[in-house]
């Protein structure tokens, strides 16, 4: 069965299905992130020499060449690392990379 395209793959069904679904709440990397509220004061980290570095280093790239800074947020390399374990543990790579397989067809 085809869709009309030429680039066309279907989908494995088990392949699909790899992925778990919990609430945010009940992983345990939440737990950890919730922990680190308030963690950073910001009107210290934004102060003095330390807060140029900050400006510096807490800025990522987007679209059109605009730039995103972050580092006026509540945010240090605990909080980036709590991130990162949650989008782990939830998944959230594999979960986003399956939004682009979502119109193709499941076998």
């Amino acid at each position: 069965m085809t869709n009309g395209d030429s680039d066309y793959t279907p989908i494995d069904k088990e392949e699909y299905i790899m992925a778990t679904w919990k609430n945010l709440d009940t992983l345990s990397s939440y737990d950890k992130l919730s922990g680190l509220k308030n963690h950073v004061d910001i009107a210290t980290a934004m102060s003095g020499e330390q807060g140029g570095e900050r400006v510096k280093n807490y800025s990522t790239p987007m679209a059109a060449g605009l730039q995103y800074n972050y580092a006026a947020k509540e945010v240090d390399e605990t909080v980036l690392t709590a991130l990162a374990e949650l989008a782990d543990e939830a998944q959230l790579i594999d979960k986003f990379d399956k939004l682009f397989q979502f119109p193709q067809q499941v076998q």
